[in-house]
């Protein structure tokens, strides 16, 4: 939802409606949670009402709402200043796509391509044997790496897309060492040729860990959504993987032992290493 400038007011519109169940605010910038369009068309008036009294004004074109859901979503009507804001099955929010299905598979998509494209505008570079190895896998980490990886705390990881993440290690390794997969040279042996390990996966898992527990020893919107329980039982058939699922598998602990362990911050960075360290002596 976004807000056009006239003064710098955020703070005063933060506090008349802070009492309002699901507002957000960052930057210019509102994201508005509801269980349901009835509260969000009341919450949406009350932020309205609220920007228009601090001297700012809504930007009905750029607001957007969505259903997240597991199902084919339902059409919402909500109306701002008499515009019907437009529902969508996508947006891009701070950089990542979200969809109403809450399925980040395009967004790894993109990631992967945004990474690949990134990679071949510097292959000059890559390719250069002016430039040691040992330096182009530090230019990989900064430049290729850094556009995978953004956002990956918040992705749901099941082995599948673990494997895509490996899938495209390998693609970067196999560039920089020249070597086709014609060539019949296993991932293994292109580590060693390399002499360096396949590490990836396991730096987005240290990565995830290592945020689950600032979330859990910090009271905050995230704590609510990740503690949250909805009402009723989940549907039949196979259930979901969920992110704290990710947690549980690579901890090799119960959400309970988790959260408790991770109240202390000494006890869960040795934690968070484990899944390197495993991933080290697997090479």
């Amino acid at each position: 939802m976004g807000v056009s400038h006239v003064r710098a007011s955020e703070e005063f519109i933060f506090r008349e409606t802070s009492k309002y169940r699901g507002l957000n605010i960052g930057g210019r910038k509102f994201k508005l949670l509801t269980e349901n369009a009835e509260d969000l068309q009341l919450l949406a008036e009350a932020v309205n009402k609220h920007s228009n009294d601090a001297g700012l004004e809504m930007n009905v074109k750029k607001t957007k709402t969505m259903v997240i859901t597991k199902f084919p979503p339902k059409a919402t009507s909500i109306k701002i200043k008499g515009h019907s804001i437009e529902q969508v099955s996508s947006l891009k929010y701070l950089g990542q796509e979200v969809n109403d299905s809450n399925n980040q598979d395009d967004e790894l998509k993109k990631r992967i391509n945004l990474a690949k494209l990134k990679f071949l505008e510097m292959k000059s570079i890559f390719v250069s044997k002016e430039i040691k190895l040992q330096n182009k896998l530090r230019l990989v980490n900064c430049y290729i790496y850094s556009i995978l990886l953004y956002g990956a705390d918040t992705w749901t990881l099941p082995q599948s897309k673990l494997k895509k993440i490996e899938a495209f290690e390998m693609w970067i390794y196999r560039r920089l060492a020249k070597i086709s997969w014609k060539d019949k040279k296993t991932n293994q042996e292109l580590c060693e040729h390399l002499g360096t390990i396949r590490e990836l996966d396991n730096t987005i898992k240290t990565r995830k860990i290592k945020y689950f527990g600032h979330i859990k020893r910090h009271a905050s919107f995230l704590k609510d959504v990740l503690e949250g329980k909805i009402e009723g039982s989940r549907p039949r058939g196979r259930q979901r993987r969920r992110w704290i699922d990710d947690i549980t598998e690579w901890t090799g602990k119960d959400a309970h032992q988790c959260t408790v362990e991770a109240q202390d911050r000494a006890k869960w960075k040795s934690v968070s290493s484990q899944p390197l360290e495993q991933g080290r002596h697997r090479e």
